[in-house]
C-alpha cells in the first residue's frame, strides 16, 4: 500500500508454485518445473508491466537460476522483455528485520520504476 499498490486495482499476486509444498518448505526444481507452465501462462495473459519478485525462491526459479536476493536486489532485471525487480520476502523479513530498511528501498526502486512506465498506475 505504501507504494500505491492494491490487489484490487492494480495488482495481482503469482506463486511459482500452485499448491503450497509440506511442512512449510521450500518448492523443489521439480514442483517448480511441474508449475511453470501455469506460471507462464498468467504472465502471458495478464501482460504485467512489471513484476515484482518476492524472495529468493521466486527469482531463482522466475530466472532459472542460482543468484537470490541478496545479490539481485535492488537491481532492474529483464524478463521476456518484463521489466522485473526483486526483494526480500515478506516472512524473511519477519526472521530477518535488519533488511527492512533495505526492502523499502527495493520498493521505492520499483515504485520509480512504475512510475516511468505508468503514470498513473496508482490512480
Amino acid at each position: 500500500a505504501a507504494i500505491g499498490l492494491s490487489r484490487e486495482k492494480n495488482c495481482y499476486i503469482a506463486n511459482i508454485v500452485k499448491s503450497r509444498p509440506p511442512a512449510i518448505r521450500n518448492p523443489t526444481n521439480g514442483e517448480a518445473d511441474a508449475c511453470r507452465p501455469f506460471l507462464d501462462a498468467q504472465i502471458a495473459a495478464l501482460k504485467p508491466r512489471a513484476i515484482l519478485c518476492a524472495g529468493s525462491v521466486a527469482v531463482k526459479n522466475l530466472f532459472h537460476s542460482e543468484d537470490g536476493v541478496m545479490k539481485l536486489h535492488g537491481q532492474i532485471l529483464d524478463f521476456n522483455g518484463i521489466p522485473v525487480v526483486t526483494t526480500w520476502h515478506p516472512s524473511a523479513l519477519l526472521r530477518a528485520p535488519e533488511n527492512k530498511r533495505t526492502a523499502w528501498e527495493d520498493l521505492k526502486v520499483f515504485r520509480t520504476l512504475l512510475l516511468s512506465l505508468f503514470p498513473d498506475y496508482d490512480k
